[in-house]
């Protein structure tokens, strides 16, 4: 199964920083629509269907969490912003291929 991680390049270690992780995940789904499966921070099991760089409903428009910890996705069905700890991920799946971790 491919996995994101084939498309982050590491040095020395299999160890991938958050924040290249957080970039790659960026650039596979760019703007489409996508579905997260993750763990929140009381380790609930949660899935949302959403989008990235979704400007509407922000009020500033800038963000108050570390973008290179978090994906800000916005939840289309409940119309709400969504922020995703990258560790917390389980698996993403974007044009009929998912992604685990």
């Amino acid at each position: 199964m491919e996995t994101i991680y084939s498309y982050v390049e590491t040095s020395e270690s299999n160890v991938i920083p958050t924040k290249d992780l957080t970039q790659n995940i960026k650039k596979a789904v760019g703007n489409k629509i996508f579905t997260v499966n993750f763990f929140t921070k009381n380790f609930d099991r949660r899935e949302l269907t959403g989008r990235l760089n979704v400007l509407k409903y922000c009020g500033t428009g800038k963000p108050t969490v570390d973008l290179d910890k978090y994906l800000v996705v916005f939840e289309m069905s409940k119309k709400q912003y969504r922020n995703v700890n990258v560790k917390g991920i389980a698996w993403i799946k974007f044009q009929n291929k998912k992604w685990m971790f």
